[in-house]
């Protein structure tokens, strides 16, 4: 049987940037000129699946994709999810999608020259499954 173990509230994370703005260099090639977000959906979850030692208020889980700019184009990571798949998540709840900010993802992933999925969900990888074009 496995005991109960206490969980940190909070957790340093200290960032040198120096450090991050070395390793940006670390392969060869250029570097993106932006990053881009956008959300088109918010989950609402208790804030313990959040948040490690977090308790059962209410806390929106954005559901936000990337976009590198690049001087010769746009890379994508993850696609966002479409309202089908965002409403399957909410058990019958209602929760916030913006259809006008997954229209603009779903544009960005047209004229991207690469999507990477950072995992196979359906908030990560619905905008491609689900998408006309893919």
């Amino acid at each position: 049987m496995l005991e109960k173990t206490e969980v940190a509230t909070e957790i340093p994370f200290d960032v040198d940037i120096s450090t991050v703005r070395a390793m940006a260099n670390v392969l060869p090639g250029s570097l993106p000129v932006a990053l881009n977000a956008i959300s088109v959906a918010s989950s609402i979850r208790p804030r313990k699946l959040v948040v490690a030692g977090g308790d059962d208020t209410p806390t929106p889980m954005p559901r936000t994709a990337y976009q590198l700019v690049y001087g010769d184009g746009t890379f994508v990571l993850d696609s966002g999810l479409d309202l089908q798949t965002h409403e399957s998540f909410g058990k019958g709840a209602a929760e916030p999608y913006y259809p006008e900010e997954y229209a603009k993802l779903q544009k960005a992933l047209d004229q991207a020259k690469g999507i990477f999925l950072s995992h196979y969900h359906g908030d990560h990888a619905g905008g491609v499954i689900m998408s006309p074009n893919f």
